[in-house]
């Protein structure tokens, strides 16, 4: 009894020491299950799920979310693409990465990422997006075997890379990360997807709508009635040719038998204005508002329940975590994300950032309930409390140092999170200012976007 005492203990300890290496990053643990993300720009959470004059704008999504898990309530880190897809490859908010507008890049930053966590267990990875502005920023490539971004591509073209991917993969394992560029603009669904929500006829003279989509509107017809609806519908449209693309994409998974081992997550980059609800625009970033910033995100596969709808916050720093754990790793101290399959609770509210106004480089803020939020702007030394409910709302600003009650729980959350930001950013970034510079073309194609002044 004694011998096999001694025996059992040696051996827990043995397994216990493996566990804390592998979460070192020291140790090749056993592969677990595949992951598949998929992040779709500026996916509206209101656009999933929802019909236009009897067409459903997602019923490949529908289908996926019938055998996932959907959360109703879940926020992005930022409302535009790059801080965002940040804290999704990394699993920290975008005062701890520091990347918040194009000409930042968070060299200094030493943190894991996804992607590097299952690299080293043993995964192979591969990112590959539509979007053509990503290349620069070196946070994204960290961990990845393959990766390419070519400029405002078709879905299709993604779906044929991701397709060669998987080839070249065999039976090893994967983490593959898929961007999908619609429904951003430019609007230029093909017209099968157009089809049923707006006037061919009017699309066809009209033609593609590219950014500024608000300067495209003023050049329709002047007896198309109706040129802000029309805007509004090619950006449906460009739902529908997302979820066309995403459902080859589970098509493919399900030809190749990998379904059934493959962890899978579809979520909002963020959101997008629209004529209904912010006046005549079509954009993102300018604000905080929800129609930015609620997105849907769902999961799907080994170790997620099946048909269940969630109304706890969730967020973009959750994916991390998350997806680390779903393939059965521990994911490394410090994130401030959870694990949505796990025990821990959910938070009481969520904080979503932009910094796309006159001064880019000055992140404002939204802490928000789900419901309420409180707005700050640290810069101006600006407090407001608005109804995210209603996209009609009008803040009712305060004085910091006097705040309503309805702003203490807020308030009490923001300066809890600012502390730690702090303190998890002198933990994961080098010393000194982060440094990187684009090359002409980059900067000449981020201003034709109208990200650069």
């Amino acid at each position: 009894m004694r011998r096999f005492s001694i025996t059992l203990a040696l051996s827990l300890a043995v397994a216990a020491a493996a566990a804390n290496l592998s979460a070192c990053g020291e140790v090749i643990a056993p592969p677990g299950a595949n992951v598949l993300l998929i992040t779709v720009e500026t996916l509206r959470a209101d656009h999933v799920g929802a019909q236009r004059d009897g067409v459903d704008l997602t019923p490949r999504l529908d289908e996926l979310k019938e055998r996932s898990t959907f959360f109703e309530n879940a926020f992005s880190a930022a409302a535009f693409t790059l801080p965002s897809l940040h804290t999704i490859a990394t699993g920290e908010p975008p005062p701890v990465h520091r990347v918040r507008f194009w000409t930042t890049f968070g060299n200094r930053f030493r943190g894991p990422t996804v992607a590097s966590l299952l690299k080293q267990r043993g995964y192979r990875t591969g990112f590959f997006g539509g979007h053509g502005l990503l290349a620069p920023y070196p946070i994204l490539h960290t961990g990845f075997d393959a990766w390419e971004d070519r400029r405002e591509s078709r879905a299709n073209w993604v779906r044929e890379r991701a397709n060669l991917f998987l080839d070249q993969t065999g039976d090893q394992p994967f983490f593959l990360w898929v961007h999908i560029y619609e429904p951003h603009t430019p609007y230029v669904p093909e017209e099968r997807f157009a089809e049923g929500l707006v006037d061919l006829e009017l699309y066809r003279d009209a033609g593609p709508a590219p950014f500024p989509v608000s300067e495209w509107v003023k050049t329709v017809p002047a007896d198309a009635a109706g040129a802000d609806r029309l805007a509004d519908r090619l950006y449906a449209a460009e739902v529908r040719a997302a979820d066309a693309a995403l459902g080859d994409i589970l098509d493919e998974l399900e030809a190749r038998g990998l379904v059934e081992n493959t962890v899978i997550a579809v979520v909002g980059d963020h959101g997008e204005s629209l004529s209904w609800d912010t006046g005549p625009r079509w954009d993102h970033g300018w604000s905080v508002n929800r129609q930015l910033t609620h997105v849907p995100l769902l999961l799907a596969g080994p170790g997620v329940p099946k048909s269940v709808v969630r109304g706890d916050l969730a967020a973009h720093l959750d994916l991390a975590p998350t997806l680390v754990a779903l393939t059965g790793a521990l994911p490394p101290g410090g994130w401030l994300g959870r694990n949505l399959m796990g025990a821990a609770p959910a938070p009481s509210h969520v904080v979503v950032e932009s910094t796309v106004t006159l001064r880019q480089d000055e992140p404002f803020f939204s802490v928000t309930d789900g419901a309420i939020s409180l707005r700050l702007n640290p810069a101006q030394g600006s407090a407001a409390l608005v109804d995210d409910r209603d996209v009609a709302a009008t803040p009712t600003p305060f004085e910091p140092d006097e705040p309503p009650e309805a702003a203490l729980a807020p308030l009490s959350v923001w300066r809890a999170l600012s502390t730690r930001w702090r303190a998890r950013a002198l933990e994961l970034n080098d010393p000194g200012a982060d440094e990187g510079r684009l090359s002409e073309e980059q900067e000449a194609l981020l201003k034709m976007a109208g990200y650069l002044r």
